[in-house]
């Protein structure tokens, strides 16, 4: 853990460990086929250490009064 962590606490950003692809050619050599190894993951990762933490434990996502999800305004 690094220091600034221990002070400040940690910085938090959403990340993502997506999967490799690997390019394979058809029977016939011609056409390639793309082929994916692992899953895609998503967790938290702090900036600063480098600390992963799962997804689920960020808490819930906040909705509107009645349950919807929040409306996002355009830019």
């Amino acid at each position: 853990m690094n220091i600034f962590c221990r002070i400040f606490g940690h910085t938090w950003i959403h990340a993502v460990d997506e999967p490799k692809i690997a390019w394979n050619a058809g029977k016939d050599q011609v056409e390639l086929h793309a082929s994916f190894e692992g899953q895609t993951q998503f967790f938290e990762e702090c900036v600063r250490c480098r600390e992963r933490r799962p997804w689920k434990q960020s808490g819930k996502l906040k909705t509107a009064g009645d349950g919807s999800p929040p409306a996002i305004s355009p830019p």
